[in-house]
């Protein structure tokens, strides 16, 4: 039998037969199921399959199934599912590092050091500018642990900064401060 000429299923969601391939197409329920099994991410579903994807998250979670993190935040070690805070990476039902509720994000300023290694791919006049980023990743609970990640290396710096803005946005807005006469430490 030529090649072309097979008949069977292959693939998912295609049959293949002496005519071609006929695509199936997937309804709501299995597209959001689908999305949640492979922790797709929920802006890219059309939305009658989001109202679908949203309903079945639930049922999920009511049946205490895995889902996966509502937020990852890699470079602080930290994600978020649902109300809580975990260390990234944690299968569900491990234990929390603190509530999402008045936690903060913050870093330190971090040392430049310079690096050899990077100065020895650098022409002459530039091996002043191979220097190296460390710096500290804190999330602050307002219970008052905290969560520290070592960021070694300017990327990490960066990604770190950016996720900390983003940690933040989603905890809310800080406490006041008693001992500030009621003020927080962002501007109104």
């Amino acid at each position: 039998m030529r090649a072309g000429r097979q008949r069977g299923i292959t693939g998912l969601g295609t049959a293949q037969c002496h005519v071609g391939v006929a695509k199936m197409r997937l309804t709501p329920e299995q597209e959001a199921a689908y999305a949640l099994d492979y922790d797709l991410p929920r802006d890219s579903l059309k939305p009658q399959v989001q109202v679908e994807y949203d309903r079945q998250l639930e049922i999920r979670r009511s049946q205490g199934q895995v889902t996966a993190p509502d937020a990852t935040f890699p470079a602080l070690g930290v994600q978020v599912r649902e109300d809580a805070v975990q260390s990234y990476g944690a299968p569900l039902g491990s234990g929390a590092l603190g509530q999402l509720a008045g936690a903060e994000a913050r870093l330190t300023d971090g040392s430049q050091a310079w690096s050899p290694g990077r100065a020895v791919f650098m022409p002459v006049g530039f091996t002043g500018l191979a220097t190296k980023t460390k710096a500290t990743a804190f999330v602050i609970f307002a219970n008052g642990t905290y969560h520290e990640t070592p960021l070694n290396g300017n990327a990490a710096v960066r990604a770190a900064q950016a996720e900390a803005v983003k940690f933040n946005l989603m905890a809310g807005p800080r406490r006041t401060c008693p001992a500030a006469g009621g003020r927080g430490s962002r501007p109104p």
